[in-house]
């Protein structure tokens, strides 16, 4: 399966899992929902395969990408 991560994506499978909308990641946080303890959309995140079998886009660990040719 080859699937993408996007904002509005990510703000839909959010709002399916938690019931509630992220926080947006800024200091004051209205909404303490969260998956994987995750609660913005950062691109720069893995997928993350949860026990059943379903997964998330955009919330497993951070990858950073590693340029140098060393």
């Amino acid at each position: 399966m080859e699937t993408y991560a996007n904002e509005e994506t990510f703000l839909q499978q959010f709002e399916q899992r938690t019931g509630g909308k992220p926080s947006g990641g800024g200091w004051f946080k209205k909404n303490k929902a969260n998956v994987n303890g995750v609660d913005f959309y950062d691109p720069e995140r893995s997928p993350y395969l949860f026990k059943d079998g379903s997964f998330m886009m955009s919330v497993g660990e951070a990858e950073f990408k590693d340029f140098d040719d060393d």
